[in-house]
């Protein structure tokens, strides 16, 4: 069991976000049940781009096994304004834990073949995103800048 601290718990309409700081690793875990509707995903970023501020992880990992499905506002958003955004604060890996449900897995290996495995924001700003199949790999893959 990896040892974590819990940050917040918030609901965005039908989304429930659960986010942890795994200090050993220097990373943020946020796991995310049910669905997100437009309205939400600005106040959702801007609360994980705040924890992002407060505790300067080295990597993020998103949790979206429970997700019903990634609508495709949502999926712009990740990739437009977190994903520039949270390099530019220094997060250099964002991997995520492959979802169960094929609808879900779906969305987000187009998120990250959308915008590659690599976004560069500013000379020394580069963050790295992959889709792995467990927590474990993607401690791993963190633990390995």
């Amino acid at each position: 069991m990896v040892p974590k601290k819990s940050l917040y718990t918030k609901s965005y309409g039908k989304l429930r976000a659960d986010v942890y700081l795994l200090p050993k690793h220097r990373t943020i875990l946020y796991e995310l049940d049910g669905y997100i509707a437009t309205d939400h995903v600005d106040p959702f970023i801007d609360d994980l781009l705040d924890a992002a501020k407060t505790h300067a992880p080295v990597g993020m990992i998103a949790d979206p096994r429970n997700m019903k499905v990634l609508n495709a506002d949502f999926q712009r958003a990740i990739q437009t304004r977190f994903w520039p955004a949270i390099a530019k604060l220094g997060v250099k890996r964002n991997p995520a834990i492959m979802p169960g449900a094929t609808v879900t897995q779906t969305s987000v290996k187009r998120m990250v073949s959308g915008i590659g495995e690599t976004i560069t924001v500013g000379p020394g700003q580069t963050l790295q995103i992959a889709v792995l199949e467990s927590l474990d790999d993607c401690l791993e893959w963190i633990g390995s800048t």
